[in-house]
């Protein structure tokens, strides 16, 4: 085995979004909007409610939005998973199976490795003892110029998401005593995410940047990002908490997602083989190819009573905007639910997502 050597946003007139406590909700579909409160004057005793949602088409096709930078839990004390093949410079995890199946590129998978170098690939022939590349210089699609699991040179997997791949060294030689490598799932079927944390991983040859100018780190710190995927979705988020280091080895990284034929990738703008940093930001790769997978959204009573079905436009490439006209309630605070249906891939239960909502109607106004 070759070695180195040294948003949502929420749109309405005059309207102001404030924290309150949910009612319930359910997301299938991350909205982005639950727990919203809508101030309204008692002059203006009617409105127009406007909100964008996703807009799920195919995975034959994505468009890359930026979104708030809202992580899950990068570690879990329990029900997470560890590979400890990962856990050397270089190197995919053996394969392990998602607790899901999972749409990407028009394929379903469920099998799947994690690259210590940042990526993960639905090409389980890259499996442990298989190498990383580390020598990120090639933008994707791109195969590489390297053979597979070769170690040096460039080589890029089929079906593979790259969250911040670069040349990270999670060995205890490189990184700190609390990095991690994790994976995990969240929910109940069909709205389940899978999760894959990378926590204060190193880089190679870069002890100034694991460990400062002593312990623990200072500026420059260790690397950590997280990507999520999404059951019946297709979505994939990926989050950067940090990434400021440079490997010894070249300073190029990808962030970005390429097809099993590596003839089609969509990459976040100025991060495809290039120098970049990062803190605290949030991307969404939504599925936009062919017919929209786009059901319902309504307007419900707490007690469920559909009171209006949104009309829907498309103002933003990847997100629908959906309208309830007319909406007028009584004086002081009343609660509704929207609810959002989209169909799902593989075919089969409809996704809902259900979003409390409050209008608080003040008469001295």
């Amino acid at each position: 085995m070759m070695r180195k050597f040294l948003q949502l946003t929420f749109v309405g007139l005059f309207l102001f979004l404030y924290p309150s406590n949910s009612v319930f909700s359910q997301s299938c579909v991350p909205t982005n909007f639950n727990n919203t409160v809508i101030p309204l004057s008692c002059g203006n005793p009617c409105t127009t409610l406007r909100f964008q949602v996703p807009h799920i088409k195919s995975t034959s096709n994505y468009v890359l939005s930026q979104i708030p930078y809202s992580p899950l839990q990068y570690i879990v004390t329990a029900g997470g998973t560890e590979d400890p093949a990962i856990y050397f410079d270089d190197e995919y995890s053996s394969v392990f199976n998602m607790p899901f199946n999972f749409c990407f590129y028009d394929s379903v998978y469920n099998d799947v490795v994690i690259g210590s170098n940042g990526l993960i690939t639905f090409d389980v022939t890259n499996a442990a003892p298989c190498d990383n590349a580390y020598t990120i210089t090639t933008p994707i699609p791109s195969a590489g110029t390297s053979p597979q699991c070769s170690g040096g040179g460039v080589y890029y997997p089929r079906a593979a998401i790259m969250a911040a791949y670069t040349d990270l060294d999670p060995r205890a030689s490189s990184s700190p005593s609390d990095m991690k490598i994790q994976w995990r799932s969240e929910g109940t079927a069909p709205c389940r995410k899978f999760i894959v944390s990378f926590y204060n991983v190193g880089m190679f040859g870069n002890n100034t940047c694991t460990f400062g100018n002593g312990f623990p780190p200072t500026t420059p710190a260790p690397t950590t990002f997280q990507m999520v995927l999404y059951e019946s979705t297709g979505l994939i988020e990926i989050f950067i908490q940090n990434k400021s280091c440079l490997a010894s080895t070249s300073s190029e990284a990808i962030l970005g997602i390429q097809n099993w034929a590596r003839n089609q990738a969509v990459v976040a703008p100025g991060r495809n083989a290039t120098d970049w940093n990062a803190s605290n930001e949030g991307w969404r790769f939504t599925p936009s190819g062919g017919a929209s997978k786009f059901v319902s959204a309504e307007l419900l009573s707490m007690t469920g009573t559909v009171l209006a079905t949104a009309d829907t436009t498309t103002t933003t490439a990847g997100l629908l905007d959906i309208s309830f006209a007319n909406v007028c309630p009584p004086p002081g605070a009343t609660q509704y639910v929207v609810r959002t249906t989209f169909g799902s891939c593989p075919v089969g239960s409809n996704m809902i997502s259900l979003d409390t909502i409050t209008i608080s109607r003040n008469n001295t106004l």
